[in-house]
C-alpha cells in the first residue's frame, strides 16, 4: 500500500514538473512572438520601401519597361516569419501539455480493489464447509453423529 502512495506521489510530482515546464515554454514563446511582431512590422515596412525604391529606379531608367525585374532581399523578413511560426507551434504544444497535466492532476486516483481480509475469507470457507457437510448428511453419506461432531469442529474455528 505504501509503494502505491509513493508511486502516486512520484507521478503527481512529475506531472507538476511537466506543467511548470509547459507553462514556461508557453510564456517564453509568447514573449519571443511579441518581440518579433515589432521586428516583423519594421522589417516589412523596410522591405516594401526598398521594393518601391527599386521599382521607381527601374521605371526611371527604362520608362517603356512595364514589367521591371525587381530583386528585393526578403531573407531577414523570412527569418522573422519562421521564428514567429516556431513560437506559435511552441505555444500550442505548451497549452496542450498544460491541459493534459491539469486533466491528470485533477483526476481522482484509481481505487484498487481491496482483497478480502482474513476474517472474510475464513467466514466464506467455513460457510462452504458447513454447506458441504450438510450435503453429505442429506445424501446419507455420513451419520447424524458424524455430522454433529464435524459441525461443532467447524464452528469452533470461528
Amino acid at each position: 500500500m505504501e509503494t502505491k502512495n509513493t508511486e502516486d506521489n512520484t507521478k503527481r510530482n512529475l506531472c507538476i514538473f511537466l506543467f511548470v515546464l509547459f507553462f514556461l515554454l508557453s510564456i517564453i514563446c509568447l514573449s519571443i512572438w511579441v518581440k518579433t511582431k515589432e521586428s516583423y512590422i519594421s522589417e516589412q515596412v523596410r522591405v516594401e520601401a526598398d521594393e518601391a525604391k527599386k521599382t521607381i529606379k527601374a521605371l526611371q531608367s527604362n520608362i517603356w519597361d512595364l514589367n521591371p525585374d525587381v530583386d528585393v532581399d526578403t531573407s531577414k523578413l523570412d527569418k522573422i516569419v519562421l521564428k514567429r511560426n516556431i513560437c506559435i507551434i511552441g505555444m500550442i504544444i505548451g497549452v496542450i501539455g498544460i491541459i493534459i497535466c491539469c486533466i491528470i492532476l485533477c483526476s481522482k486516483p484509481n481505487k484498487t480493489k481491496q482483497l478480502p481480509t482474513k476474517s472474510q475469507s475464513n467466514n466464506s470457507s467455513i460457510q462452504s464447509s458447513l454447506q458441504e457437510l450438510e450435503q453429505l448428511y442429506k445424501n446419507s453419506l455420513i451419520t447424524q453423529e458424524e455430522y454433529m461432531n464435524k459441525r461443532e469442529e467447524i464452528i469452533e474455528r470461528l
